[in-house]
């Protein structure tokens, strides 16, 4: 496929692919249509970034993430703070 181009040469992403079911009018439109959300809306998943060169970043999923897992980066350098604040499995 022939990428879209800026004016100055450079490609541009001309829209997304996919959507955020987390939108009221989104629920709203499946209700309307009779539709199961379950049976729709596929589990989260990553949104990865790729560039002519290959996979660039990928953006984490906080949706069912427990706090407990969004310190881990933090563990190293401040394991005191994170234990004390991370007592429960269940965060």
């Amino acid at each position: 496929a022939t990428p879209y181009l800026s004016s100055t040469g450079k490609p541009v992403e001309a829209g997304t692919r996919g959507f955020w079911k987390d939108y009221p009018n989104i629920y709203a439109l499946c209700d309307e249509l009779g539709l199961d959300q379950n049976e729709v809306f596929s589990p989260y998943t990553n949104s990865s970034f790729y560039s002519p060169d290959g996979l660039e970043a990928t953006a984490p999923v906080f949706a069912e993430t427990k706090v407990k897992d969004l310190l881990k980066p933090f563990q190293s350098f401040l394991p005191d703070i994170v234990n004390d604040f991370v007592k429960d499995d269940d965060l």
